[in-house]
């Protein structure tokens, strides 16, 4: 325990500032009564806490509770466009050519990542500078589209991770049977590089993440899938087969589920 704690002290974040900033903080700091270390510390913890939360487990209104339940038990057939996407060649194809789907592998690196450009500039930061740790800290996996004929160009993606739902606002009768986190597949992330829109590789990439949420929800449990859609995309995820479990906001994304039933 001693060296553990001793180990903690010696550990330092560096914060590049100016003197008066410096300063700022300091009196700041004094006013709560705390260093300047807990002072900047503890609101970053709350914030890490609270952030890991909203990774692993996605809290509703009770509407959207509510919606997701009626998405889990109501008895549906699969859509149409569902089928379409599940019938696709496993492997896509562009410009003539085969595009390789494979896991995404950290200690690799990958031609034009840090190129990546699918106009969206969230996706495209993620992509350049943090897929790399999300994967090396197990909080996702990730699978991404190779093109063969322009040296391995990385050129798609997609990221999953395992996810809750939690239903705590509803009461017993309301859930029936269900539990109080619903365990689904989330997908995080899928983008698809300017240059190579248009080709179906985005409906490639989907059929591959539906694929393997099956093989996922076969083998240790799981409900669907789920994901947060943005604004132009909630048609197609619908058509899908998707249910909305929030009001639909014109500007934010929008939480969505599909039942692992739907996904044939």
């Amino acid at each position: 325990m001693e060296t553990a704690t001793l180990k903690l002290r010696q550990a330092k974040i560096e914060l590049k500032t100016t003197t008066e900033v410096q300063e700022f903080l300091g009196r700041a700091a004094a006013l709560d009564g705390v260093d300047l270390t807990s002072f900047l510390l503890g609101p970053a913890i709350e914030k890490a806490n609270r952030l890991l939360r909203e990774h692993e487990c996605m809290m509703l209104a009770e509407q959207g509770q509510l919606a997701l339940v009626h998405a889990i038990h109501v008895e549906r057939q699969p859509t149409q466009a569902m089928k379409d996407i599940l019938d696709l060649p496993d492997l896509p194809v562009c410009k003539g050519m085969s595009i390789d789907i494979s896991a995404y592998d950290p200690a690799l690196t990958y031609k034009d990542q840090s190129q990546f450009d699918c106009g969206h500039p969230l996706i495209n930061s993620f992509v350049r500078k943090y897929l790399k740790t999300q994967l090396n800290m197990g909080l996702s996996v990730a699978y991404v589209l190779l093109d063969p004929t322009d040296g391995d160009r990385f050129v798609g993606f997609y990221t999953l991770a395992q996810y809750t739902i939690d239903l705590s606002r509803l009461s017993y009768i309301q859930i029936g049977q269900l539990p109080q986190n619903i365990p689904c597949t989330r997908l995080e992330m899928l983008g698809i590089d300017k240059g190579y829109m248009k080709q179906g590789l985005g409906s490639s990439l989907m059929k591959h993440a539906l694929k393997l949420t099956q093989s996922v929800c076969k083998q240790i449990g799981g409900l669907g899938l789920c994901l947060n859609a943005e604004p132009p995309s909630v048609d197609f995820y619908q058509k899908l087969g998707f249910a909305l479990v929030a009001d639909n906001k014109a500007d934010n994304p929008s939480p969505m589920f599909l039942s692992i039933n739907l996904m044939r």
